[in-house]
């Protein structure tokens, strides 16, 4: 048997996030949401980012995770922005980004805040 891989030194992401919607309001219940992700075909340690913006397309947050090896990793918002203050309810966007010697991913989707 004889197994092709075509592009082993590329990264892939699977992302997941959760509580969504979640309410950062400081009674301990749902106040941080969790993205939740895997690096896939990293050979070495990588660049992992996240952008979350508002609808309208401001930058609301913005975190480098700094070097990630390939596996499970996560990233966790407490709802508060790029100053420290929480933000409005409503509907977010996130992106998140790993990048390579070779090759750079996003993987978009949204995350809501309820209060």
């Amino acid at each position: 048997m004889r197994v092709v891989v075509n592009k082993i030194g590329t990264a892939d992401l699977a992302s997941q996030v959760g509580p969504n919607p979640f309410t950062p309001n400081g009674d301990g219940i749902n106040d941080v949401t969790v993205i939740r992700f895997d690096v896939l075909l990293a050979l070495e340690q990588v660049e992992v980012r996240v952008e979350i913006r508002d609808l309208s397309g401001r930058l609301v947050r913005l975190l480098d995770l700094a070097r990630q090896t390939a596996g499970p990793a996560k990233f966790i918002w407490d709802g508060m922005d790029n100053r420290g203050k929480r933000v409005s309810p409503g509907l977010y966007v996130y992106t998140l980004q790993v990048d390579t010697d070779l090759t750079s991913r996003k993987q978009l989707d949204t995350v809501s805040v309820a209060y």
